[in-house]
């Protein structure tokens, strides 16, 4: 049995006539915003941006260039402000690769992955579901193939896109001012401390010449009185 001859094309082979449309695409943003500082906790950063509260969780060993000078975020101030800029470069690797078979036979189909021979060796590529041979003159999908069958066609298979961000972010500014130096405060001179209470006076002393002879008399005459008192008050009695 001769093996019969089909011709393959895909629909929009057009697309090889576009060169690098396979090619991986990176672009590059830049934004930048003037924040302020509201306070810094380890490699975690709290700041404010169009009136906004916001944190962000820098990379370990992360530096502002303050003044033209690396500082880490620990040297960061509340209220200072930095300008950032944020830079991403995307990379967009292609969804789609062409797969060329110029001299092939159908071996066999299994779901939507044809298996063929081509010079001397055995291949395999996937087919897309939406994908469709040309097939005298009509359009069939992997069903339609048979064994035996010479291919020459181009086929669009998907490989997986892939989009692939990077930011890098960098932080500009100056140093804050120093503070003002505290006004001097006026100290009152302390209190004079109050004069010690004078010590009290001693008691007078008798002068040396005094005697307690005066005292013995007259506790003689009050004892006589109280005698002659007692012995008037007898004689009345009896």
């Amino acid at each position: 049995m001769s093996k019969s001859k089909v011709m393959c094309f895909v629909i929009g082979l057009a697309l090889l006539a576009a060169p690098g449309v396979f090619a991986q695409q990176t672009t590059t943003t830049v934004e930048t915003a003037v924040v302020e500082v509201v306070y810094v906790t380890g490699n975690t950063v709290v700041f404010l941006r169009d009136g906004k509260v916001m944190q962000r969780e820098m990379p370990p060993g992360w530096t502002a260039m303050i003044d033209g000078k690396p500082v880490t975020l620990a040297d960061l101030v509340p209220g200072q402000k930095v300008t950032i800029e944020r830079t991403t470069t995307t990379t967009e690797y292609p969804a789609t690769k062409a797969v060329t078979i110029r001299n092939g036979e159908v071996w066999y189909v299994s779901g939507n992955t044809l298996f063929y021979r081509e010079n001397g060796q055995t291949k395999k590529v996937e087919v897309p579901a939406d994908f469709k041979f040309v097939v005298n003159g009509k359009p069939v999908g992997i069903e339609g193939l048979r064994k035996g069958a010479l291919l020459t066609a181009t086929i669009i298979t998907k490989t997986g896109s892939a989009t692939v961000s990077d930011a890098e972010v960098k932080a500009f500014g100056a140093a804050p001012p120093p503070a003002p130096a505290p006004a001097p405060v006026e100290v009152a001179a302390p209190a004079p401390a109050p004069a010690p209470a004078p010590a009290p006076a001693p008691a007078p002393e008798l002068p040396k010449t005094a005697s307690q002879l005066p005292l013995l008399g007259l506790a003689g005459v009050l004892l006589l009185a109280l005698g002659a008192g007692l012995a008037l008050v007898r004689r009345f009695v009896l």
